[in-house]
């Protein structure tokens, strides 16, 4: 009987240890929601990007230890944007590539991927 359970805790706590893990850690975000686009009205070009990963996990610095950043005046960074938002409205999970060892984590790339 006692083998009987630890070969079903073992099979559990294999099953559990190859589930996708979505957080932050070094060069990305894996499949996190965006919880929060921050816009500010001034003349700044940055756009802040809070998601449900901890991105002071980054290899970089995130923004307030917890924003990656998009500059808005960087190529494709208004479809970025757009993807980011539906991602949020659509309550849909992203990948989020930053740069490595940059000021404010910045944003390289984005994926999204069908999700049932």
């Amino acid at each position: 009987m006692n083998k009987y359970i630890a070969s079903i805790l073992f099979v559990i706590s294999i099953l559990y240890a190859s589930a996708s893990y979505a957080d932050c850690a070094g060069n990305s975000c894996t499949d996190v929601y965006v919880d929060k686009l921050y816009v500010t009205a001034n003349s700044s070009e940055l756009i802040y990007i809070g998601t449900s990963g901890n991105e002071s996990q980054l290899d970089c610095e995130a923004h307030a230890g917890v924003y990656a950043i998009l500059d808005s005046s960087q190529g494709n960074a208004e479809k970025i944007y757009s993807t980011l938002l539906a991602a949020q409205l659509a309550n849909k999970k992203v990948r989020i590539r930053i740069t490595t060892n940059t000021v404010g984590c910045k944003v390289s790339y984005i994926t999204i991927d069908r999700q049932l």
